[in-house]
Parts: structure tokens; sequence; C-alpha cells
């Protein structure tokens, strides 16, 4: 036995046609760090809500866009235009076009 793993020469590759979240993420932080800051804010994207009849049916959902849970990367995302409060400052705004130009373009994402 020469202690070499029989893995090490096998490349191990991604390929998908839009990426997946924690793509997005990668892609994201290469492309400007302070998006994922804006992103990763705890009151970063707020869900009203759901009101019936004058009664909360579903309080108010706060939170980041990309967090960490045991260990690994959660996303809480809508692409809704109503019904759905985004924190104000313009890095935030920046962050969630940089975020749907990734999802509206059809491209090949091949990791080696």
């Amino acid at each position: 036995m020469t202690g070499k793993s029989t893995f090490t020469n096998i490349t191990a590759f991604l390929y998908t046609r839009r990426p997946d979240h924690e793509i997005a993420h990668l892609l994201l932080r290469d492309q400007c760090p302070r998006h994922i800051e804006a992103l990763d804010h705890p009151e970063v994207l707020v869900i009203p809500a759901n009101l019936q009849d004058g009664r909360a049916i579903r309080p108010d959902s706060v939170g980041p866009v990309f967090s960490v849970r045991r260990g690994r990367l959660r996303l809480r995302y809508s692409a809704r235009g109503r019904n759905v409060r985004w924190r104000d400052p313009p890095a935030t705004d920046a962050a969630r076009q940089a975020f749907e130009q990734l999802f509206s373009q059809a491209e090949d994402f091949t990791f080696n």
C-alpha cells in the first residue's frame, strides 16, 4: 500500500443551468462581498403578517436571505413585488439586483 488515496485523481464537478443557493452565494460573494453582507442582515427581508378580518393569522416573518443553520447554508427569498418589504439601504438594492440577475439568465455553471 502506497498510502495514496484512490480518490486522488478523481475530479468532482457540479453542473446546472441555473445556480442553486449555494452557488449563488459563492458567485455573489466573488462579485462583491458587500452583497452577502447586505443579504445576511437579520432584518433584510420582511414578509408581512397575513391578516384576515383584522386578525393576524401569521405574524411578520423577518430575517436574512442567507443564513447558516446546523452547519448548512439556507436561503429565504421572495421575488414577488407585493407583500414583501426589503431593507432600505442602497447596498440592499444592489445585492437584490445582482441576486435576481443570477437567476434570470441561463448559463452553464460547471465547477471542477
